[in-house]
């Protein structure tokens, strides 16, 4: 079917439709509207047919000056507003037709609520519905919107409490500003702003910074090396601010200007230099990119993780726009994204995803679930499974009946940047708030550290990982192959284990509790894996007084085995223990802890002839055993690369 031809059968069936639409409400019409009236309404009628809603509106609202008792006028004019989302006005004019025609009420009692929640009377509108019953059979959009219609007269009733007020300091100009991404510290951000240009658009969409001092953010000026003469928006820095993804989109010739891209709008990825202090080598993210739009990126903090919305049209003329994500694999490439998994998305539209860095915790927009009307936001937890559990809407008056969006929760759980034109309409700005406690996030800091030889001082590109104590990957990154660095945010609830691996050094192990460590920073010389090198094993769990291992998870052996597949090394396995008990015993207890070690290694793959074993008991004390801190450092496994 050519295009010319799908133009004029959609027109035509717009205009049987919207014919059918007249009929119904000239049925027993007990009102004959005046000559000049109806003349106006006829040209209203005509206007619409082909699409000019402006003069539409114009001749309509003129046929109701001259007739204020024309219910079709006011019925026409109210879904011509609704037509343009001016939905306080559509709502007035709702009521009017309503209130002119009794008898239809019930016929139209959907759309009646509708045009009254969506201008913010969610209260009449839920006694419109009850009035009507139209929602007793709802099904799909149907009965989302009457779960919206019940949640927001009861959220309105039921606000929470709210501390919300305008960034202070310089971000916020005449301009719009909109789409922050926070750095993991939290005193910094990266935002959108609309800048006057010249050319074909009166505005572009331009990136800047800003930073944080004594509660006042500061701009310090436009993101250098990304912003062009085209449009960049919804930018999304990993924690450290050493990686941006960001949407460009096609220009009004078809193409990305200096860019190339896939289609509609893409995601690209840029990589700050120190040096030059800028963004660079940004890259069309192929992998991620379609002939859809791909657009509102975030990063785990760790910048191992990709959330972005795609939206598409379908093949029976809807839209889709879900939440899809996808990982950054071991060669540091994005793997074939796929859907959110869980609750999240719906048959509405989903935007604006941010995972808080305590990884467990998503924010999000959609007006799928039942929420205030339009955009809502909303706060998804991550469950066991991987998928993302039921969305919690996070109330009124932080949702309201227009659209809510660009929310970036700070690094406490507890405070957030969004957008908003609740101060000049049309305008929007970058405001704070404090979210309820119910819908906050678990506090994190920023651990960094830098991965170094142990010899040389050479930087290192190596995996960092910070695992719980089940086992469980909360983040991970490789090191800057420049300068060693790596920067990963941390829950302050919980000790978590973090291990550095590279499969031509010993790896790298340490235990750390932010409740009672005070050090955020770390320090990891890593040694060669040579002959002679020795790995100090000191967290392998074993039973009191045995050589059986606790169920538990085991972070320093699953580190050893994967160092030995990775590497043709041969060991040497030796068990020490404290001065408590007798001689005998101690070398016994020693040699079978050894033993006990080399079974783990055998069982997960590792060839039992590239072991040998030794117990040396009490014999060799690395500290004193007149303490418990040093009988505990005395009882340790040692690995020695023999061959």
């Amino acid at each position: 079917m050519s295009r010319a031809m799908s133009k004029y059968q959609g027109s035509l069936l717009f205009c049987m439709v919207f014919g059918m639409w007249i009929g119904m409400l000239s049925q027993s019409n007990p009102h004959q509207p005046s000559r000049k009236a109806q003349k106006r309404y006829d040209l209203a009628v005509q206007s619409y047919m082909v699409k000019d809603i402006a003069r539409a509106l114009e001749f309509v609202t003129e046929a109701i000056e001259r007739d204020s008792e024309y219910f079709e006028a006011w019925m026409l004019q109210s879904q011509l507003l609704e037509k343009e989302q001016r939905w306080p006005a559509a709502a007035h004019a709702m009521n009017a037709a309503m209130a002119l025609r009794p008898s239809v009420q019930e016929k139209w009692g959907k759309t009646w609520s509708r045009r009254l929640f969506r201008s913010g009377h969610s209260d009449r509108a839920l006694e419109v519905m009850e009035q009507t019953g139209w929602w007793s059979d709802s099904e799909g959009d149907d009965e989302v919107l009457a779960l919206s219609i019940r949640f927001a007269s009861y959220a309105t009733q039921h606000p929470v409490e709210l501390q919300v007020y305008p960034l202070r300091g310089d971000v916020n100009t005449e301009s719009a500003e909109y789409y922050p991404t926070l750095f993991v510290s939290g005193q910094r951000m990266i935002f959108t702003r609309d800048v006057a240009t010249v050319g074909i658009y009166s505005i572009q969409e331009d990136f800047f910074e800003a930073v944080l001092d004594d509660r006042t953010w500061r701009v310090t000026g436009p993101l250098m090396g990304v912003n062009t003469s085209g449009n960049e928006g919804a930018p999304a820095v990993r924690g450290d601010g050493r990686r941006l993804v960001f949407t460009a989109c096609e220009t009004s010739i078809g193409d990305y200007g200096r860019r190339s891209g896939s289609g509609s709008c893409d995601l690209f990825e840029a990589t700050w230099n120190s040096t030059t202090n800028r963004y660079e080598g940004e890259i069309n993210l192929e992998s991620i990119n379609t002939r859809a739009w791909e657009s509102q990126p975030a990063l785990s903090a760790d910048g191992s993780q990709l959330f972005f919305v795609r939206g598409r049209q379908l093949q029976d003329g809807s839209r889709e726009q879900d939440i899809w994500f996808s990982k950054r694999n071991e060669l540091n490439d994005w793997s074939t994204p796929k859907k959110l998994l869980g609750l999240v998305n719906t048959p509405g539209r989903e935007e604006n995803p941010v995972l808080h860095p305590d990884g467990k915790t998503l924010y999000f927009a959609s007006d799928g679930h039942p929420g205030m009307g339009g955009l809502d936001l909303f706060v998804s937890r991550k469950q066991q499974d991987g998928s993302w559990g039921l969305p919690e809407n996070l109330g009124y008056p932080i949702n309201t009946a227009a659209d809510e969006n660009s929310l970036q929760v700070f690094p406490d759980g507890r405070r957030a940047l969004f957008a908003t034109d609740r101060n000049q309409q049309g305008n929007l700005d970058l405001w704070e708030l404090v979210l309820p406690e119910e819908v906050q996030a678990e506090e994190t800091t920023q651990w960094t550290g830098r991965v170094f030889d142990v010899v040389d001082g050479t930087p290192i590109l190596a995996r960092v990982e910070i695992l719980d104590a089940q086992g469980e990957l909360l983040s991970s990154q490789m090191s800057d192959p420049g300068d060693g660095e790596f920067s990963l945010p941390l829950s302050l609830k919980q000790s978590v284990t973090l291990q550095v691996f590279h499969p031509d050094y010993a790896f790298f192990h340490a235990v750390f509790n932010p409740i009672t460590d005070s050090d955020d920073v770390a320090s990891i010389p890593m040694t060669r894996l040579e002959i002679g090198t020795t790995l100090m094993l000191r967290d392998v769990r074993f039973e009191t007084s045995s050589a059986v291992l606790d169920q538990v998870f085991q972070s320093e052996l699953n580190q050893l085995v994967e160092t030995m597949k990775h590497s043709a090394v041969r060991i040497l396995i030796i068990g020490h223990t404290d001065n408590r008990g007798g001689d005998e015993a101690n070398l016994k207890l020693s040699a079978d802890r050894a033993a006990t070690v080399a079974n783990y290694l055998v069982s997960n793959g590792v060839e039992a002839d590239r072991m040998e074993l030794s117990g040396m008991g009490e014999l060799e004390p690395i500290d004193s055993n007149e303490t418990e801190d040093g009988r505990r450092r005395n009882r340790r496994t040692e690995i020695v690369i023999i061959d």
